[in-house]
């Protein structure tokens, strides 16, 4: 019989698409894989050979674009209502499936907890970075605002109050939110690649670098076909992701601070904002819902974005230099990561005004170490680590034969 894999995932597409190449690998390897997502991942989770199973989430309770959380109730507080909200209907589509191991995204707790309370193996599946003490962005004091946003005194003790009876009825030990964050699962699959992660050298073979898949194949078809052609200027290609992509301050800011500049500037804004009227738009800006990412990227002379690492890999695998005005810590810690490899710049989105943009462009694009320090670490970054070693590491749990 072959083996079978539960890979949990929150469902949004900065975490789902990572992850189909490996779970379209472990298929071909003959195991059978159960993906356990929202109801509305099914079409990102189709494009591979596995079983779409549905639990509720509180975070994504629609498509991208109407997110609950991060509009005040605090980081902690909002992973407690997700695992509350997801733990009990995913336990029970878990136990019918009768999983081998459980491969669980980084940011779904409520898969981590089940697997924990069916006592499988747990494989832990990161799109971003391995937390521990001295990577933990949310205990990063010079976040400040961003940090102060998500990580209140008050949020943290509702994620107790929350959390309590949930793990009593689990059988589980309790534990605080930085506590649940800080403990990995002793094997993880990690799709940062290992010369971006912080730390990266310390960890043992229990963990495997697989860094990101630029194959186009498991992404949707769906995208702009007129991009626009090259004129002669700078290329900059900008886009928040499709979770906060509702960005319109922004967007007219960087507009206009492109206006008196020598570029094309090519915006991705998500279907909500491209069906807004916008009547003085300058002629070097062409906006577009949806973007091919890979394909821009490919032909672009600068990113701007807000640090999601998806987007992140993406650019420097790329060999394209950054401008990172992150939303939250997390983004923030990868802003300062670009810049301290000299990969790029970070603007705190407070200082986003038309002059302070205009100046970062600026120096981005006119200081040629930017693009050549991204093009000589590209090749380190597009390596990254191998699908086969992540597979592998899979077997080595589920002791599952190759077909």
């Amino acid at each position: 019989m072959s083996p079978k894999i539960a890979y949990v995932s929150i469902g949004s597409a900065g975490h789902v698409y990572p992850s189909l190449p490996l779970v379209r690998m472990l298929a071909e390897r003959g195991h059978r894989v159960g993906y356990f997502a929202p109801s509305w991942a099914a079409e990102m989770v189709s494009r591979v050979r596995c079983e779409h199973r549905v639990y509720a989430s509180y975070i994504l309770q629609a498509p991208p674009g109407r997110v609950n959380g991060f509009r005040g109730e605090g980081m902690p507080a909002l992973v407690a209502r997700e695992i509350r909200t997801a733990i009990g209907e995913l336990l029970e589509q878990l136990a019918k499936f009768g999983p081998d191991a459980v491969i669980y995204d980084g940011f779904t707790y409520a898969g981590k907890l089940a697997g924990e309370r069916l006592g499988v193996p747990l494989i832990q599946s990161e799109t971003s970075y391995l937390l521990t003490q001295e990577t933990n962005f949310y205990r990063e004091t010079e976040a400040g605002r961003l940090r102060g946003r998500l990580m209140s005194s008050a949020s943290l003790a509702e994620f107790d109050s929350l959390m309590g009876p949930v793990f009593q009825e689990l059988g589980l030990p309790a534990r605080g939110f930085l506590d649940l964050v800080e403990s990995p699962a002793k094997r993880r699959i990690v799709f940062v690649a290992r010369a971006f992660h912080p730390h990266a050298e310390e960890y043992d073979s229990g963990t495997v670098f697989v860094g990101p898949s630029l194959s186009e194949e498991v992404r949707p078809a769906k995208g702009t076909g007129a991009f626009p052609e090259r004129t002669g200027r700078k290329f900059v290609y900008v886009s928040f992701g499709s979770v906060i992509s509702f960005q319109p301050a922004f967007y007219h800011a960087i507009a206009e601070a492109s206006r008196e500049l020598d570029v094309d500037l090519v915006l991705s804004v998500g279907e909500r904002f491209a069906a807004l009227p916008w009547c003085d738009r300058p002629s070097n800006v062409t906006l577009f819902p949806v973007v091919r990412q890979i394909n821009a990227l490919r032909r672009v002379d600068a990113f701007v974005g807000h640090g999601g690492m998806g987007g992140t890999m993406e650019s420097l695998a790329l060999g394209v230099p950054m401008l990172v005005v992150p939303h939250s810590p997390e983004q923030l810690f990868t802003g300062r990561r670009v810049a301290e490899l000299g990969l790029g710049r970070c603007l705190d989105p407070d200082d986003a005004s038309i002059l302070r943009i205009r100046k970062e462009l600026t120096e981005l694009l006119s200081e040629p170490a930017y693009r050549q320090r991204a093009q000589a670490f590209a090749p380190d970054i597009a390596v990254g680590g191998s699908l086969s070693n992540a597979c592998d590491l899979v077997e080595g749990v589920t002791r599952g034969p190759r077909v």
